[in-house]
């Protein structure tokens, strides 16, 4: 869950058929299309794949009523699972054929979210992934199903949905406020409000029932987001709201992302508008500010992702003070709970989408690359680093020989050869993530 990236606005065309979907959803026949279209995906994409020998499980999310799918708003989450077995040749060979079919599927079903993960990885990222004192509801669709889901529990879950809630209001807020079409801004909105305080909700109880008002106005809807983040990081992190009696703080970090920092204790009376013209006054090509509270920040950057933290101290101050100039810097406990709770991310990546079908980015390749070393080291050695460049200069200067294979990796994105590029990587990550994987199930048996 990083903080940094945030999606494109949509497209005027895209945004009217979602209109035209969301409109009619609730209404017969429409619904009931809706549901067969929902059971006529799954059903597809199991009888693509069920062929695959190398495939031992595939399980979809059932959702809660209260939560289900609503097409054009939501998305159908599955988990395919690989054989243990395979070589390493074997399970790329593997990948590339799934996800060039699965291409050819989103033609016609662009409504799956697909995590891709080896039997001994798929408890571990239960368990890490684990955002709720209940166990996820996940129905098998294909092979035989075993005790793994066992394992969807992990004892710092309200950690993990806090985490989770936060990066939601990071970067999934800015892109729904952008949206031109004030019927659609409304419904992504509440839709990603409706997880944020669903997942805070364990963690806040019945003080937290206020919040549950939907609003269909963006301002005080934020608001109320931004309320319920900042009891959680209370109850959470011990993150204790203050009133500095200061001006509002703005700021532009290297993400060329805009923050309006504002008290703790600012009232609705003033948070409000403050909020509605964050997205109202400002350029159409570029998303609107994002308003945190000064302990929301707090947690952001010791908490939530400490490699943010030289982010903001290196942003560029567009009004008042250095805001952190009261937070003190991360300490290794803290970016050494942030790289463990990244784990999942790193089993995730070896077999994504994001490596083998979309868009191949270097800078996306380097950031992974230096995460799951970091996590290595961690694991390994017992080291972190508060920064990325001190991260990727250690694990360069320990393993020459994956530093060179890189740098080819590099060369070979920058001359456009991303098949070569994709397949030099897998080779060079996937001794990493396995290495994860085996330093976590040798630490759970010692226990």
């Amino acid at each position: 869950m990083t903080s940094t990236g945030q999606n494109k606005p949509l497209r005027a065309p895209h945004q009217f058929l979602r209109k035209l979907v969301l409109k009619t959803n609730p209404y017969w026949p429409f619904t009931e299309f809706n549901r067969l279209a929902y059971d006529a995906a799954v059903r597809t994409f199991v009888r693509k794949f069920r062929g695959s020998v190398e495939i031992s499980g595939i399980y979809v999310r059932r959702d809660s009523a209260e939560d289900a799918w609503v097409p054009g708003l939501s998305d159908i989450d599955l988990a395919v699972i690989l054989r243990p077995e395979l070589s390493a040749a074997e399970e790329h060979k593997v990948l590339v054929r799934f996800w060039n079919g699965y291409l050819r599927l989103k033609r016609f079903f662009p409504i799956f979210e697909i995590k891709l993960l080896s039997e001994p990885e798929f408890p571990l990222w239960l368990a890490l992934t684990a955002a709720s004192h209940k166990p996820r509801s996940w129905a098998l669709l294909h092979g035989q199903e075993n005790r793994d889901l066992e394992a969807d529990y992990s004892p710092r879950w309200r950690n993990r949905a806090l985490d989770f809630a936060l990066w939601v209001y990071l970067d999934l807020f800015p892109p729904c406020l952008a949206i031109s079409d004030a019927y659609l801004r409304t419904e992504d909105l509440r839709r990603r409000a409706k997880k944020i305080f669903k997942l805070l909700k364990p963690i806040l109880g019945d003080g937290g029932a206020s919040a549950q008002q939907l609003s269909s106005d963006p301002a005080v809807l934020t608001a109320s987001v931004l309320e319920a983040l900042s009891l959680a990081a209370l109850s959470v992190a011990g993150i204790v709201p203050h009133n500095t009696a200061e001006t509002n703080i703005a700021l532009e970090t290297r993400e060329n992302t805009v923050f309006v920092i504002v008290d703790d204790t600012l009232p609705n009376a003033s948070l409000v508008p403050l909020i509605r013209s964050s997205y109202t006054d400002w350029p159409a090509a570029r998303f609107a500010p994002t308003v945190l509270t000064r302990g929301l920040l707090t947690y952001l950057v010791r908490h939530h992702d400490p490699y943010t933290y030289e982010i903001f101290r290196t942003a560029r101050l567009l009004h008042g003070a250095d805001p952190l100039a009261s937070i003190p810097p991360p300490d290794k406990p803290q970016i050494a709970d942030y790289l463990r709770s990244r784990i999942d991310n790193v089993f995730a990546f070896a077999c994504s989408a994001e490596l083998f079908a979309e868009p191949l980015s270097w800078r996306t390749l380097k950031f992974q690359m230096d995460q799951a070393l970091a996590v290595h080291l961690l694991l390994r050695d017992d080291w972190v680093a508060p920064t990325w460049p001190e991260v990727n200069a250690k694990w360069r200067g320990l393993f020459p020989d994956c530093s060179r294979a890189f740098d080819d990796v590099e060369a070979q994105v920058r001359e456009t050869r991303f098949s070569a590029a994709r397949e030099a990587f897998f080779y060079l990550f996937r001794p990493v993530s396995n290495s994860i994987r085996d330093a976590l199930i040798s630490s759970k048996d010692r226990r």
